[in-house]
């Protein structure tokens, strides 16, 4: 939630530079309720994942990404980091910038 925190503050940055943050949740522990909480403090776009936690859980156990994709589709770059050493917002910045 700190990182989508994070991003938020610099919304008008990767506006400058015709760059949409999406963010892709696998599941949530709080549910729903979590999800709602999260888009109240971002105002994201938020994509989930709705199986539940047992199926995923083995799913990018340590492994946290970052994609930047092209208007193309095509990935740019890949900013990888861990769950609990996930990128900051500005890391996030600088290789959106360096990718477009």
């Amino acid at each position: 939630m700190v990182q989508l925190v994070e991003l938020q503050k610099q919304q008008e940055a990767f506006k400058a530079l015709d760059a949409e943050l999406i963010c892709v949740l696998r599941e949530n522990k709080e549910g729903l309720d979590g999800l709602k909480k999260a888009y109240a403090k971002t105002k994201f776009d938020i994509i989930l994942n709705d199986s539940p936690t047992t199926l995923t859980k083995e799913y990018s156990k340590e492994l946290w990404a970052t994609y930047f994709i092209g208007k193309d589709g095509i990935i740019k770059s890949v900013l990888t980091g861990t769950k609990k050493k996930r990128p900051d917002a500005d890391a996030v910045l600088t290789q959106a910038k360096s990718s477009f």
